[in-house]
């Protein structure tokens, strides 16, 4: 019976475990201040399936411009310290999308072209930190989910 148990509790955790989102953190390290740059994230560009973690702001903001298709699981921008994410053009999908969280973290998002989906919460300013969105051009679009 402990055998029977220690196997389906072993599968469980596997099928469980194996469905998290892993973060992909913003770094510039590629030095173009583009997400589409690949060398700008460790360990990874994040897609769907991750979160995507900036916590960089100017002189190395990630922008996401007119030739660039952003797809994260998750957005946090200004995570316990400031971030800051250029939106010219293009598109950005995300899950979860929060601006400014966590102890003082100060997120700013600036929209000034393109199209942005969000499929799940969004939150500006959460936790003693302070986020801000600026848009003068583009969409947002928020398919599921709340706006906080």
């Amino acid at each position: 019976m402990k055998k029977k148990t220690f196997c389906i509790l072993s599968i469980l955790c596997f099928i469980l475990c194996g469905n998290l989102a892993t973060a992909s953190e913003w770094t510039n390290a590629g030095g173009t201040l583009l997400w589409s740059d690949p060398n700008n994230w460790y360990p990874w560009q994040p897609d769907a399936t991750d979160i995507a973690i900036i916590n960089l702001a100017d002189p190395n903001s990630c922008i996401i411009d007119e030739q660039t298709a952003a797809f994260a699981a998750a957005t946090q921008v200004g995570f316990w310290v400031a971030g800051h994410l250029d939106i010219t053009g293009g598109t950005l999908y995300s899950g979860d999308f929060r601006v400014g969280s966590e102890g003082g973290g100060q997120g700013l998002v600036t929209v000034s072209g393109g199209t942005v989906t969000l499929a799940i919460d969004s939150v500006i300013g959460q936790f003693s930190g302070t986020g801000t969105v600026e848009m003068t051009g583009g969409t947002v679009s928020q398919n599921a989910g709340a706006f906080y």
